[in-house]
């Protein structure tokens, strides 16, 4: 939840400051999770929460900042001071004065578009979606030797104030997914290939929607044909050859 009294309070302390010239506090809230399966078992789950205030201040010269996880009015006050303290100690080194012309205040606010909420999906849903894959492309047997599949996501609420008035709120969602396979012949050579790019996740700001428009499991005969091919092709032939170079 937004600290809006501590954030509001905060703003004041910058308002009273007759040598700042310009200062906002930045609320962060961000939730994440990571989920990975390789080999037919969960080799990754974890959670995580952070939240935290940043102060930007700008004083008679230069900028000073600070920081803190202490959400309390308290808590936001005392950054606030020890932002202006670092403005006011810069300031007597500065050899410039830093240009900053006076901008309107931005108001409003942006969330991503979510229809299925990720954090709500049960996490054995989630990593029986993950498993599925997995298990399918290992069912292939020789020369597939190791499958993997994972998803990650990110959920962030900001909040900014500043002394021009700008007053905006975000809400992001953001995720991950992808999966790859693993061929190895008798002599030791490898190939790996991975879905749905070359480096196998597929970043997007979206919900858990999105997981089912990749498809996985509709990728993963694909996926092992092509590390099977990918084994039994023959090398590239080594020569002189001409290079043909167009622009882009």
């Amino acid at each position: 939840m937004t600290p809006d009294a501590a954030l509001r309070a905060a703003l004041a302390e910058l308002r009273s400051a007759p040598d700042v010239r310009y200062g906002e506090v930045r609320f962060v809230d961000e939730t994440t999770e990571s989920l990975r399966v390789r080999d037919g078992r969960p080799e990754e789950v974890t959670s995580g929460v952070s939240a935290g205030v940043g102060v930007r201040v700008l004083g008679d010269k230069t900028w000073g900042f600070a920081c803190t996880a202490d959400l309390t009015e308290e808590g936001l006050v005392r950054a606030v001071r020890e932002a202006i303290a670092v403005a006011r100690a810069s300031s007597r080194i500065a050899k410039r004065t830093v240009v900053f012309p006076e901008q309107p205040a931005a108001v409003g606010t942006y969330a991503t578009a979510v229809q299925i909420d990720p954090f709500a999906v049960p996490l054995h849903d989630k990593l029986a979606l993950l498993d599925a894959p997995v298990r399918a492309m290992l069912t292939a047997g020789k020369p597939i030797q190791s499958a993997e599949a994972w998803m990650s996501w990110t959920r962030q609420h900001k909040r900014m104030l500043s002394t021009e008035g700008s007053d905006t709120r975000q809400s992001f969602v953001f995720g991950a997914c992808g999966m790859q396979v693993i061929a190895v012949d008798d002599a030791g050579q490898a190939q790996r290939r991975s879905y749905p790019t070359t480096q196998g996740t597929d970043g997007f700001q979206a919900g858990y929607e999105r997981i089912a428009a990749l498809d996985l499991m509709g990728h993963t005969t694909r996926l092992v044909e092509e590390a099977r091919d990918l084994l039994r092709a023959p090398p590239c032939p080594a020569g002189v050859t001409d290079v043909i170079l167009e622009s882009s």
